[in-house]
């Protein structure tokens, strides 16, 4: 049974691009949790191309604002989508956060995969900006949450436009090589924030080489 949002991915490859190039998607496990941490050019047509792409079902981090439409609201949850809430948007709503993340951990728990943009917002450029630790915080916590038993990895992503802005263009959307969350056990243990600064350079080195 085909998803809503691959379906919606799928019009919208097909409608607003010439042409999809897809490459290295081998890299991509075929089970186990997933986080796929991508630069973020295009707004929503990105996790739109992220799920075109994608051989794995995904579910999506989105400021709450998008959720406050009861239309577009259902829209995005029965696309996997899941509310964060930002302090530039509303900082009374953080505390809202930890069911959230409750969710998003117990998806890993399920073998489900996320999608993410570490940068934090979208920007119409191909300079990447400074990435920001929650896909590292999410999968080591994860991981020491369930004493190490997930093999969560981390997927970057480069997704790259030959022109962002103009109607059938085309994308190029290269796989890295999995980041693997285990390796940094030992590190997390003596030093739990330098594991996560440690993890959070090495999605930043990789997104910077796609």
């Amino acid at each position: 049974l085909l998803s809503l949002a691959y379906i919606l991915s799928w019009i919208c490859a097909k409608l607003f691009f010439a042409r999809v190039v897809v490459r290295n998607k081998h890299k991509i496990p075929l089970s186990g949790p997933l986080i796929f941490v991508a630069n973020h050019r295009n707004m929503i047509l990105d996790a739109g191309m992220m799920r075109y792409s994608c051989k794995r079902n995904l579910y999506y981090l989105a400021k709450h604002t998008l959720f406050t439409n009861k239309i577009l609201g259902w829209i995005f949850r029965q696309a996997n989508g899941i509310p964060i809430y930002r302090r530039e948007d509303d900082p009374s709503m953080i505390s809202k956060n930890k069911d959230s993340f409750s969710e998003v951990y117990k998806l890993f728990e399920k073998g489900k995969c996320l999608n993410i943009f570490p940068e934090g917002v979208s920007i119409a450029s191909s300079s990447l900006l400074k990435i920001k630790t929650g896909a590292a915080r999410m999968a080591l916590n994860a991981e020491i949450k369930n004493n190490f038993t997930l093999d969560m990895k981390i997927i970057p992503v480069g997704i790259n436009y030959s022109n962002p802005s103009r109607f059938k263009s085309e994308v190029f959307i290269e796989y890295g090589n999995p980041i693997s969350i285990i390796e940094y056990k030992e590190f997390s243990e003596n030093d739990f924030k330098e594991a996560i600064t440690e993890i959070t350079e090495k999605i930043e080195e990789s997104l910077l080489e796609l």
